[in-house]
């Protein structure tokens, strides 16, 4: 492809998002609309979500490689929590729980310090969560969205309210009670 360019062109790199209108070079972004400096933010997230998710599909092990990768571009679909409270006001109390109860869990651990295999639960259940609630949004589902989001709250509160001692385990099982009904 580039041998076809002329030899001018052939070194020339320009940025995939111009730093200037491109159909008005003297407008810098910055007295743009606001309207579009938000729809080019909505395209740097996104952007961001598929390198993101790229590098994960990169650094899962083999046998991991095609769950990793349906995760990950699964939850393209979902809303951000960087855009709560303006989206999805269901998704983002259910997030604030989620949270609020992994918080509780780290917080209860003796000495603020979780052990490595409490570490690998509670991120292990926030992969699973996260993957769950992606797959809903990317199915498309509005009954389905709300069913999983309202069980993954439930399960949030049940942490909220367990005895510090008992935060993880609860934790454990009822984000997996929440992920098997869905």
């Amino acid at each position: 492809m580039l041998s076809s360019l002329p030899p001018h062109r052939t070194s020339s790199w320009k940025p995939c998002m111009p730093l200037r209108s491109t159909s008005n070079p003297s407008f810098p972004l910055s007295t743009r609309p606001r309207s579009q400096e938000l729809d080019e933010k909505k395209i740097a997230r996104l952007v961001l979500t598929v390198k993101m998710a790229t590098d994960m599909i990169n650094a899962a092990p083999l046998d991991k490689k095609l769950k990793v990768m349906e995760d990950s571009f699964n939850s393209v679909a979902a809303p951000s929590p960087l855009d709560c409270p303006t989206v999805d006001k269901a998704y983002c109390e259910m997030h604030s729980k989620v949270e609020k109860a992994v918080n509780g869990v780290t917080a209860a651990a003796p000495a603020g310090k979780m052990s490595e295999a409490q570490a690998a639960v509670v991120k292990e259940t926030l992969y699973n969560t996260g993957a769950t609630i992606s797959k809903a949004y990317a199915d498309g589902d509005e009954k389905k969205i709300a069913q999983v989001l309202a069980a993954y709250g439930k399960a949030a509160d049940a942490v909220i309210a367990a005895a510090p001692a008992d935060k993880l385990i609860v934790l454990e099982k009822t984000f997996a009670t929440a992920a098997a009904g869905n």
